[in-house]
């Protein structure tokens, strides 16, 4: 027999949430608290396409106005830090953090406006003006396998970045033997876990330490260390990476830090994701099931 549930100290008992006290004190310790001097602010400006051709920019009407500092386009920024990176072996597939020649889906950075305030960056934003030649796209999984549909990374070839069948136990023969089949089909919505978790960050380059201070709220140290060092600096040994910020809530472009989503998410473990233009980072399962045993397709993408 199970054991009583009320001789549990913390199993099926109510227990009182304890981190709640700073936030409703007024302690909690977000990246929007973090005034470095001299610090300066960047907002983004987003592509309105799922797919196009950038045929260019022009920021002088953003330069111009008073408390803009700089205005960073993705050709700029990869011809002096190196790509993202994918964890795939597809050199022809290439991730920028602002897009360079083309955007590939609806959202994708395109310009980096740096300014006085948060408030003058995100307004120089709208003064930036883009020319695009928007491209076919398909937003269909299936449509996206086929050698005729528009490919994201044209430079790859495909929309299919990686094959592979996992195989535990003797699948085939299984199947073989059953005197039963059953096929089906399991079509999956978009799934992003970036309304619910804005990311804040605040940085501080000291030339006379030689060291890199990074204020982030995020849950994986190693993004905040790998990143920076594409980037050209040496973050595993000069910088300072400081992941304290209440994860109750953050910063993001477009939401103060009290009403912020906090940092959660669903990790990216897809059987079958493409590379679909307007839909970025895909994911569709598709298994088969014999007793204990079953054998998985899986394509990454993206």
């Amino acid at each position: 027999m199970s054991a009583d549930p009320s001789s549990f100290r913390f199993v099926s008992t109510n227990r009182r949430v304890r981190e709640d006290r700073r936030f409703v004190a007024g302690h909690g310790h977000f990246v929007a608290d973090v005034a470095l001097e001299g610090m300066l602010h960047v907002a983004i400006l987003p592509s309105q396409h799922p797919a196009a051709r950038i045929v260019s920019i022009d920021a002088s009407a953003a330069l111009a106005m008073p408390g803009v500092h700089y205005v960073l386009t993705g050709d700029e920024l990869a011809a002096a830090t190196d790509p993202l990176m994918n964890g795939l072996d597809t050199p022809k597939v290439q991730r920028h953090p602002l897009a360079v020649g083309q955007t590939r889906y609806a959202g994708e950075w395109v310009v980096a406006v740096v300014a006085d305030t948060r408030a003058l960056a995100e307004d120089a934003t709208e003064k930036v003006r883009v020319t695009y030649e928007p491209l076919p796209f398909v937003m269909n999984a299936e449509e996206a396998l086929k050698p005729d549909s528009p490919p994201v990374h044209p430079a790859h070839g495909s929309n299919v970045l990686l094959d592979r069948t996992f195989v535990w136990g003797e699948v085939d023969k299984h199947f073989a033997e059953s005197p039963r089949h059953l096929r089906s089909a399991s079509p999956g919505g978009r799934n992003s876990t970036v309304p619910i978790e804005t990311f804040g960050v605040a940085a501080s380059w000291d030339p006379w330490r030689d060291m890199l201070d990074v204020w982030a709220s995020i849950q994986m140290p190693n993004i905040p260390i790998r990143s920076p060092a594409r980037c050209g600096f040496r973050p595993m040994a000069c910088a300072c990476i400081r992941m304290s910020m209440s994860a109750a809530a953050t910063v993001s472009s477009a939401a103060s830090a009290d009403r912020a989503g906090g940092a959660s998410g669903a990790p990216a473990r897809p059987s079958r994701a493409l590379d679909r233009g307007p839909a970025g980072e895909h994911a569709r399962r598709r298994r088969a099931w014999s007793g204990t045993h079953f054998r998985r397709r899986r394509r990454l993408q993206q």
